[in-house]
Order: C-alpha cells, then sequence, then structure tokens
C-alpha cells in the first residue's frame, strides 16, 4: 500500500524506523542465499543491493525518507527508484547505464561524446540534426516513453515547430542542469498501434523473458538425472560386478580388462557425483548404489583385501535387484529400461516454451498481441524437428495462460479468462486506456500521441513514503507537461468521453472485484479520469496505519457528508449506527474557505467511535481501529462513486449477487489457515473489509431482496465449519436485526477488523 498525501500529519520528532529496512535486508539475503531457484537467488541478490542503499542512506542521511524529494539534488519531477514499502533508493530510473540504442546513437556522434555521453546526447537532440530526428518521431510515432523523463525533448521540438520559442527556452532552462545525468529523449522504435480501446498485461518482451524462465519442476528434473545419468551408471556397476561372477557367491574372477573398466566406472561416477547433484539415492551413503561403489573401489586397490562377509553382501544385493526388477539384459530389465526412456524423452515444458518464444519475436516487444491464435497453433514438424516434440500437438494449458497475459483485448474480457485477477492488477492495466481518454484534450495529434505516451510511463512510478501531509508529485509538475497543458483545449464531447470511461471503469472494478477496497493505484487512474470528465469528488486512499498520526485531510470529512447523506435511513446507517451529519458545503465555499474545524471533527469522531470498540492509544492497531471507523464514515469511496454516476442504476440488478459474492468472501477469508496471529488478523480485517461492502451493496437493494439475503445468508453460514458459524453469527444477528429495522441498540455486534486486543474472532472457542 502506498502512502499517499491523505496520511495525517506527523510530529515534527517523527523518525523512520531503520528495523524495517533491515527485516527487508535480511529477507532479501536469505532468498539471496538459501533458495533453490536460481532465479529467485538472483532476485533476492538485486532487492540486497536496493536495501543496502536504502540503509547506506539513511545512516548517511543522503536519504530523507518522507520526503516528496528525498534524494539529494533530485528535483521533485524526477523519476526515482523506489522499492517496497515507498523507500527511494537514492537512483534516478532515467539515469543508469548507456542502453543500446544510446551506444548506437554516441557511435555516430563519434570518440569525443564519450566523455560525457548524457550531455552530448541531450545536446546533440537540441542541435539541427537531432530535432529533425526528433520531429520525425513525432510525425511518425516511431518511439517509446519508458520513464517520463525521455518525453521531455519531444516536447521541445513539437514547442519550437509551432512557434513557441519562449516556452521550448524555459523548458531547456529547467531541464539543463541535470543534462549530464539524465536521458531527456525517448526510444526509438516502430510506431505504436495501441488505440486505448483495448489492453494487455504485459508486453510480448516481457512475456517472452517469463517463458525463458520456464524451467523444469525439480521432481522431473531428478527422474531425468536419474534416468540419463545415474541408472546407466549403476546398470555398468552391477554388470562389472556379474562378470566377476558375484551373484555366484564367494570366489570371484576378474577377466583380464575388468580392472581398467572399473576404474573408468569409478572415474565416471566421481564426475557423475560432482555434475549431478539432484538426484538423491546415488548420494545415500546406506544405499545399494554406495555400498557397491565402495565395494569396487576396495577392490582396484588390493583384490586380496575383500572378505567374504562383503562378497556375501554383493551377492545379497544382485539378489535383491534381480527379484525387484530383473538384472541387466533380463527380459524385465529391458522393459522397464524402455518404458523409463519413453517417459525421459517426452517433451518439456520448455521445449514447448521455446517453441512459443521464437513464434513472439514476429511481433513488437513493447505492445500486445491482438490475435494469440497463429502463436497457439498446433507444433508444426519444422519446430519439432528442433525441439524434439512431436508434431501437431497442442501447447500445455499452463505455457497459454503465461501467454495471455500479453494479449490484447477489452477489459471485460480479460476478467472473464481470469487474465486480470485483482483490482490492482486492473490498476495496473488502466493507464493504457485513461493515457487516450485524458490526453483527448490536446487536439494536435502529434502532441496528443506524446501526451498520452508520457502520462502513461507516469503512471508507472511508484509512490513514495511521504509524511506530514506532503502530497505525491502529479503529473502537472514535471515541467514538460506544464508546457503540454498550455495547449490543451478540453471540450464538452471529450468530457463526455472521460465521463462514459470513469463509469465503465469504475462499474467493472467494483462488478469483478467486489469484495475488496478500491486499491491507491486505481484511485489514481479514477481521479484522472473524473478531472478529465469534469467532476471533482473527494475520492480517498486507503492510510497506512503505521505513519497515521490522528488527523485526516478535508477531502475525508467532505467525503463522510456526502456518505451520511446517500446512505441516510439506509440499512448501512442502520448497521454502523452512523451520526446524522449536515449537508454537505457548497463547493466555493470549500475552494474559498477550507474548514479545518470541521476536519478535526471528523477526526474526533472517528476516535470516540473507535474507543467504543475498545480503541486504547498507542501502537498501529489503535491507529488502525481510527481508521477504520473513517473508512465506514466514509463508505471507502462506494457512495461517493455511486452517488456521482448513479451506479445504482446501472449496477441494480447485480447488488444482491454482490453481496452474496462479499458473504462468500467473508467465510473463506475467516477459514482460511495461517501460522502467525498477525497473519490471521489480516485475513479477518479482509473479511470485515468484504462485509463493510455487502453491506452497503444490501442497502441499495429492496427490502424483499434484503430478507432473501437474510434466508440465503443463515443457510450459507450454518454449512460453515462450526468454529466460524458460532463465533461469527453476531455480526449476521445485527444484521438481520437492522434488515427488519428494529430499534436501538440493536442485538449482536458490528463486525470490525481492527482490534487493540485479540480480535473476538481469534479468541479459543469455550
Amino acid at each position: 500500500m502506498s502512502h499517499p498525501s491523505d496520511a495525517s500529519r506527523p510530529a515534527p520528532s517523527l523518525r523512520i524506523n531503520p528495523a524495517y529496512v533491515l527485516g527487508q535486508l535480511a529477507r532479501a539475503l536469505t532468498t539471496a542465499t538459501e533458495n533453490p531457484e536460481p532465479e529467485l537467488r538472483a532476485r533476492g541478490s538485486a532487492k540486497v543491493e536496493q536495501w543496502q542503499k536504502v540503509m547506506e542512506g539513511l545512516v548517511s542521511g543522503a536519504l530523507q525518507v518522507g520526503s516528496r524529494t528525498p534524494v539529494a539534488g533530485a528535483p521533485a519531477w524526477a523519476t526515482l527508484k523506489v522499492t517496497k514499502g515507498g523507500f527511494a533508493t537514492g537512483e534516478l530510473l532515467a539515469e543508469g547505464p548507456l542502453a543500446p540504442h544510446e551506444q548506437a546513437w554516441l557511435t555516430e556522434l563519434g570518440p569525443a561524446a564519450r566523455h560525457n555521453p548524457r550531455a552530448a546526447l541531450n545536446a546533440y537532440f537540441l542541435g539541427d540534426e537531432g530535432l529533425a530526428l526528433l520531429q520525425d518521431m513525432l510525425a511518425t510515432g516511431a518511439y517509446r516513453v519508458d520513464v517520463p523523463e525521455e518525453g521531455a525533448l519531444l516536447v521541445v521540438a513539437w514547442l519550437l515547430r509551432h512557434g513557441d520559442p519562449d516556452a521550448a527556452r524555459a523548458l531547456i532552462e529547467t531541464l539543463a542542469p541535470f543534462f549530464s545525468r539524465l536521458r531527456f529523449y525517448p526510444v526509438p522504435q516502430a510506431p505504436s498501434t495501441e488505440d486505448g480501446l483495448r489492453v494487455h498485461l504485459q508486453t510480448v518482451g516481457d512475456t517472452s523473458r517469463q517463458l525463458a524462465r520456464v524451467s523444469m519442476p525439480l521432481g522431473l528434473a531428478r527422474q531425468h538425472e536419474s534416468v540419463e545419468v545415474w541408472t546407466p551408471l549403476y546398470d555398468q556397476l552391477i554388470q562389472l560386478f556379474r562378470e566377476a561372477g558375484a551373484s555366484e557367491g564367494p570366489g570371484w574372477q576378474f577377466p583380464a580388462p575388468w580392472f581398467e573398466r572399473g576404474r573408468q566406472l569409478l572415474d565416471a561416477v566421481e564426475q557423475a557425483r560432482a555434475r549431478h547433484p539432484l538426484c538423491r539415492w546415488p548420494h545415500q551413503a546406506k544405499g545399494n548404489f554406495a555400498k557397491l561403489r565402495a565395494i569396487l573401489a576396495q577392490t582396484l586397490q588390493a583384490p586380496s583385501a575383500l572378505t567374504e562377509g562383503q562378497q556375501r553382501q554383493v551377492q545379497h544385493i544382485l539378489g535383491d535387484i534381480a527379484r525387484a526388477r530383473g538384472l541387466p539384459g533380463s527380459e524385465r530389465w529391458v522393459a522397464l529400461r524402455a518404458e523409463q526412456q519413453r517417459i525421459a524423452a517426452m517433451p518439456t515444458h520448455q521445449a514447448f516454451a521455446k517453441i512459443l518464444q521464437e513464434r513472439l519475436l514476429d511481433y513488437p516487444l513493447h505492445e500486445g498481441v491482438d490475435d494469440l491464435e497463429p502463436v497457439t497453433a498446433p507444433v508444426t514438424e519444422p519446430e519439432a524437428a528442433r525441439h524434439g516434440v512431436t508434431e501437431g500437438v497442442d501447447f500445455p494449458p499452463s505455457l497459454i495462460h503465461k501467454l495471455s497475459r500479453c494479449e490484447r483485448a477489452s477489459l471485460e474480457e480479460l476478467i472473464a479468462r481470469k487474465v486480470i485477477t485483482s483490482s490492482e492488477v486492473l490498476a495496473k492495466v488502466l493507464p493504457q486506456i485513461s493515457s487516450h481518454v485524458t490526453a483527448q484534450g490536446v487536439s494536435d495529434p502529434e502532441l496528443r500521441r506524446l501526451y498520452g505516451h508520457v502520462y502513461a510511463a507516469f503512471r508507472g512510478r511508484r509512490s513514495l513514503l511521504l509524511l506530514d501531509l506532503q502530497s505525491q508529485v502529479k503529473l502537472q509538475e514535471l515541467p514538460w507537461v506544464s508546457a503540454i497543458d498550455e495547449h490543451r483545449t478540453p471540450t464538452m464531447g471529450q468530457q463526455a468521453v472521460a465521463a462514459q470511461t470513469f463509469e465503465r471503469i469504475t462499474s467493472v472494478a467494483i462488478s469483478a472485484f467486489p469484495d475488496v477496497l478500491i486499491p491507491n493505484k486505481l484511485l489514481q487512474e479514477l481521479r484522472a479520469l473524473a478531472q478529465a470528465a469534469g467532476l471533482s469528488l473527494p475520492l480517498v486512499d486507503e492510510l497506512a496505519a503505521d505513519i497515521f498520526m490522528g488527523t485526516f485531510s478535508p477531502k475525508f470529512e467532505d467525503a463522510a457528508r456526502r456518505a451520511a447523506a446517500f446512505v441516510h435511513g439506509r440499512l448501512y446507517a442502520r448497521y454502523y449506527d452512523l451520526p446524522k451529519l449536515p449537508p454537505p458545503r457548497p463547493a466555493a465555499a470549500r475552494q474559498e474557505r477550507p474548514d479545518w474545524r470541521d476536519a478535526e471533527d471528523f477526526a474526533r469522531s472517528c476516535l470516540q467511535r473507535a474507543q467504543a470498540e475498545g480503541h486504547r492509544p498507542g501502537g498501529v492497531s489503535s491507529n488502525g481501529m481510527v481508521i477504520e471507523q473513517a473508512q465506514v464514515l466514509t463508505t471507502q469511496n462506494l457512495a461517493v462513486l455511486f452517488e456521482a454516476l448513479d451506479l445504482t442504476r446501472t449496477l441494480g440488478p447485480q447488488l444482491p449477487e454482490l453481496a452474496r459474492r462479499c458473504f462468500v468472501s467473508v467465510c473463506q477469508l475467516l477459514l482460511r489457515e495461517a501460522p502467525y496471529y498477525a497473519h490471521r488478523l489480516r485475513h479477518v480485517k479482509n473479511a470485515a473489509y468484504a462485509w463493510r461492502h455487502l453491506v452497503f451493496f444490501l442497502s441499495l437493494t429492496p427490502k424483499a431482496e434484503q430478507e432473501g439475503f437474510a434466508r440465503w445468508a443463515q443457510q450459507h453460514l450454518a454449512a460453515q465449519p462450526r468454529g466460524i458459524a458460532v463465533a461469527f453469527a453476531p455480526a449476521l444477528t445485527r444484521l438481520l436485526a437492522a434488515i427488519q429495522e428494529q430499534g436501538a441498540p440493536l442485538p449482536g455486534r458490528v463486525f470490525l477488523g481492527w482490534s487493540v486486543d485479540t480480535h473476538w474472532l481469534l479468541k479459543p472457542a469455550r
């Protein structure tokens, strides 16, 4: 969860606890050194490097954690590398090593440019030849913007061509101090075919790299190693002893080449022990393979020193093998080894993944694929010959699912196919839509396309951990975007498109994932769409309990007033016993004189409600109880969105089913096993959020639907394990009483997720 501008104001003495950073560093070190998967070890090593930089910055003071400009010498608009928890590492994403396309340009500029390559490249794109190249990119769309800074000089080129040299000069003056560090020029590539109507979860390049990481499961790898390496050695070892007469008892005879073959076999075994550690049975000291190997080594060194007991031991081992599966050359042995070879020769997922990688080479690396049918067609004869698979076979479903992550389709299709599996994933793909919608206010097609590129790149920025009511950097704070805004002229038609998109995205998010809070990343996109639609809505972020200091921004008070008016007299207000608030103040009055007293009253009300539920000062749980009351009072954006978009009309037929899905999720979360109390409490908190959504959705349905839900919910809860059915009964009892509009106080209890004591749902049954 990000730490947004809506978070509370801390005391001046607040400092970031380095224990969190040390904990993350320790976990990354464990992964980097102990994880059996090479890919995960590599990721762990990268995280170790990141957290070491964070820790060094904290200790030295080079990083001001909690500030919107945490890296000394870097402006707020610079894109920072941010790790888990919102910690900046001190690196800038537009900095770093030179990319291949930069190396190619430098080669053309000559040796002199190598002295200060970034400065040389930025200067080149301000010269006649470089500006001409940028203007050609603008005209054809043959470029890509991975981080927002890469669009800056394209804006300069557009301003110069459209008669605004003063704005171009001012922008250059702002960027010039960073020419030696940051790249302000784009990445060349073929023109994009994306239209904003369809989205993809990841690019072709990302999918190809994911396919390259497909590895053989450990169990299957051991099986292959056993069949291809150790079983032939074992058979040779057995056959060598048979030739000496070991199967007939003591008194072995050694043919002339026997000792030489034995030494070669021991050397092969030792080499295999060093190179092939996956298979366990050849390395077990008490196993028959190890016993035969040890007796062979002693025989080669001193045959006369062999005891009759050792010879009988070999005889018994060979007898056991003969009875179990047959000795080498026997009919049973031949059949067994043939079946093992047949299984080992079957094509692996790796082989299929390599074929898919080859097919993806025909598509642009940084986009999605419109039609996967040619990519997933059965294996052809040349592919079968190259990769050792059977012609005409289909690809494994697990690889098809990986491939579907780069398929371009509508949001609804990707959700139905379970490519988009959560609201967080939905937030990840939305910039592909909202970048096109918000760019509609730019009339010039070249500038509109550029604005969309910069917008999408900006949405890829990770949020910083912020304190003291500081806000995350906004898109308009980027100097080159500010220059673009001067040329934006939104029309009523464009606002209507934005409003329709806003309603569609909100409806999709709520109907697809009704049991979870709208995540902060998704709220960012909804705010952008609302702004493009000309709507001013108090959408509030989920706050971080670990940095909350008891104060809310005025936006919370505004959202609570709207929510109180929306749910007045409804089931939600009865169940949560909401206070009756005065109607919202006019927007003009809020702009002219923000009423901080109202925000303070809202915070005080949240605290008082939390105290009624057992709140005590101090600790993250105490903060969480207050924040949860704010979520109850504001409905955490549901009331604001339903009122502004009239979602009761569009989602009305779905609401009873959404409520049922929420209750199913509540029961599943409460039944979920977890080894630690903190993890079980997290499940309870998520269940409480789903329950609150359930109550809200049910509040907007007719009384008959509510009563039908009550009967269904009682049956569903009764079918759960007794521990949950009995423990959760008080929460359902209160809801049933609220549905029947019983007088206060309602029986049962309110289901909330946070608690300073052991949560009542997690107490041992008596």
